[in-house]
């Protein structure tokens, strides 16, 4: 009976000193990336010109990110025979709580835009 113990006692020991060698060795868990999801806004500033902003906000499903910036879809008519000119314009980059805004110029319609995200 004393032997079975004494077997015992050494078994669980060598379980636990094996778990703990195993605990020892594991690096620190990473934190999940946090994660954010984007829009982007468009309006008419106070001088008529189109505009865009986006913004991000903490969401379960968005996706992880540490930059975004408006895209703005601009079309102007120039000219005699008024051919239309098209382009993008892109927003500074800005943290996910932080705002980006880009515009066009006089005379300019809005077409279309967006937000772009990377992570770095």
């Amino acid at each position: 009976m004393i032997r079975v113990k004494r077997a015992a006692a050494g078994t669980c020991a060598a379980v636990l000193m094996m778990a703990g060698l195993y605990l020892s060795t594991a690096g620190p868990a990473e934190a999940a990336p946090v994660r954010y999801k984007c829009k982007a806004y468009f309006q008419l500033d106070k001088l008529g010109r189109p505009e865009a902003y986006s913004e991000c906000w903490r969401s379960r499903r968005g996706k992880a990110l540490n930059q975004h910036r408006a895209k703005i879809v601009c079309e102007q008519v120039q000219g005699a025979r008024e051919h239309v000119v098209q382009w993008t314009l892109y927003g500074d980059w800005a943290a996910p709580k932080k705002t980006s805004t880009v515009r066009c110029g006089f005379k300019n319609f809005l077409m279309g835009g967006g937000v772009e995200t990377r992570r770095k």
